[in-house]
Formats: C-alpha cells, sequence, structure tokens
C-alpha cells in the first residue's frame, strides 16, 4: 500500500462469489480498499497480516463447511 493511500480498508468474507463481485464493486466506489476471502479461514488469515490497516470487516454468518462468521468476529475481538 503507497503511504499516499489513505483509503479506508474493509475485510469482506462471504462464500457466495457474485455477492463478493458486487460488495467489492459497491465499496471501492465509495471510496474503500478492499480485502476480500470465501471463507472464514482465508478471512483470519488476511485479518493477521494486515489487522493493523483493516477499518471495518463484512462477513456472512453461514459457510457451507468449516468455521462461522461468529467465528471470525471472535477471533478479531480475541486479538
Amino acid at each position: 500500500m503507497a503511504k499516499s493511500d489513505v483509503r479506508p480498508r474493509m475485510l469482506l468474507v462471504d462464500d457466495d462469489k457474485n455477492l463478493l463481485i458486487i460488495l467489492k464493486m459497491f465499496f471501492q466506489r465509495m471510496g474503500w480498499h478492499i480485502l476480500e476471502a470465501d471463507n472464514v479461514n482465508d478471512g483470519i488469515k488476511l485479518w493477521t497480516a494486515n489487522h493493523r490497516r483493516i477499518d471495518a470487516v463484512m462477513t456472512d454468518f453461514c459457510f457451507p463447511e468449516g468455521p462461522t462468521g461468529l467465528d471470525l468476529v471472535t477471533h478479531i475481538q480475541m486479538r
């Protein structure tokens, strides 16, 4: 990220790839820099690597396999 890039950053996590595309386009048009993941485990990896630069998180609650959005939120709150 360039030092002059002061756009807020959002982590989007959803298994619905079409919804991810729509949300990413919407928030980018609103000036957000978007990090995206299609499952909670990848979302946690992105959070861990970038948490000091993430301003907001939007996640689905139910995923077909593995941890839920609540697990992601719990992980974030514990940090």
